[in-house]
């Protein structure tokens, strides 16, 4: 296992993960990340208040940025208008 950090970058500035994942292989760190994302936006919606500019920047621990996750890939994003739209 590795550990990786999810640092969070968004338009209100750059959140530094101090302490990381322990994570087996980037599939799983891939996962993690849309998991993480999706929480957060969960979070997010709650309040009434949704953003999708932010984007998890992980790097293992030597350094290296092995993914950068668009919040905005984490979900797929259904308008009404398209219900109100018949064929």
């Amino acid at each position: 296992m590795a550990r990786y950090f999810f640092h969070e970058r968004s338009v209100g500035g750059y959140h530094i993960d101090e302490h990381g994942i322990d994570v087996p292989d980037l599939e799983a760190v891939r996962r993690e990340a849309i998991a993480g994302a999706r929480s957060m936006i969960a979070a997010a919606a709650l309040t009434g208040r949704l953003s999708l500019e932010v984007v998890f920047e992980v790097i293992d621990e030597q350094g290296t940025l092995v993914l950068t996750l668009p919040f905005s890939s984490a979900v797929q994003i259904d308008a009404y208008d398209r219900l109100t739209h018949r064929s």
